[in-house]
């Protein structure tokens, strides 16, 4: 259910290669982290502490993005 409203694709039920499990996690990464983005811009001009708050969970995204990036095929 989050994963459809965050536009994120449905990921087979099937056996996945561990290859491609790496590429589709970094690829559900960065889209979360550019949501992210856009929120923490949106947020500035109306509420500063969840801002913050937001800053903080996209670090800490940006750096599993960052780890998964060193094992993908996509940059």
């Amino acid at each position: 259910m989050v994963a459809q409203k965050a536009g994120l694709d449905k990921i087979s039920e099937d056996f996945i290669k561990d290859r491609e499990v790496v590429n589709i996690l970094t690829k559900r990464f960065k889209t979360m982290t550019d949501i992210l983005g856009t929120r923490i811009t949106e947020l500035g001009y109306k509420d500063v502490s969840t801002q913050d708050l937001l800053i903080n969970v996209r670090i800490t995204v940006d750096l599993h993005l960052y780890k998964l990036r060193s094992f993908s095929c996509i940059n």
